[in-house]
This record gives structure tokens, sequence and C-alpha cells, in this order.
């Protein structure tokens, strides 16, 4: 009986034990079959934060009917919801990531989580 007892307190406490959280995933990572997150009533969208967040903070260099790119790429592009899904990973790695994006900075914490659900969770 004391091994029993003992087996199930060992059982329970290592059971219990939560996992190092990570604070953003990567895109390729993200399931959103299984992401607890992406099942969220308010989850951003595209129509409802994305399209708003990427015209503050991204078409003044990356659009493509914009006359002064600021040595932004030709063809990396953030017009529209298509050109998101196409760019999601590197839009990650640039804005969450090494933080190199926008530049300057500025981006705050909200800003970031959003951001990262909408590209876990598709725009």
């Amino acid at each position: 009986m004391r091994l029993l007892t003992v087996t199930l307190l060992l059982a329970l406490s290592t059971g219990c034990d939560p996992a190092p959280e990570t604070k953003h995933l990567d895109t390729a990572q993200a399931d959103t079959g299984t992401d607890a997150a992406c099942l969220e009533p308010d989850l951003p969208t595209w129509e409802t934060w994305g399209e708003g967040f990427f015209v503050t903070w991204c078409q003044s260099c990356h659009s493509r009917t914009t006359p002064q790119r600021a040595g932004a790429p030709v063809g990396i592009d953030f017009d529209n919801v298509e050109d998101i899904r196409a760019q999601a990973d590197a839009i990650r790695r640039t804005v969450l990531d090494t933080e190199s994006m926008p530049v300057g900075g500025g981006l705050d914490e909200a800003d970031q989580d959003a951001l990262d659900l909408l590209l876990r969770c598709g725009p």
C-alpha cells in the first residue's frame, strides 16, 4: 500500500508540473486544429485587426503602390490577406523574433500578441 501511495503521489506531482511557456510559436509549428488559442472567440482576423495593423505599421514601405519604399525589397508587400499568408514566416521572423521591423520599433506587447495570433491561426 505504501508503494502505491508513493507512486500515486509521484505521478500526480510530475503530471501537474506546467511545461515552459513559449510566448510566440513559429507559424509552421502552429496547428489551428489543436492550438487552443485559435479557438478563442475574439481572435484577431484580417478584417477585425490585421488590415488596420498592416496599414499603420507596414504599408508605408511594403505596398505595391508606395513610391518611396525606404529600402523595402520589391515584392515584399502587405496589401491584402493573401500577401500576409504568403509572407507569414518572414513577418514572424522580422517582427516577433528579431524585432527588426517595424524600423525603429514601437510595437507594444498587445500588438505583438495579436500579430502572433493572427499569424498562428490564419488571417
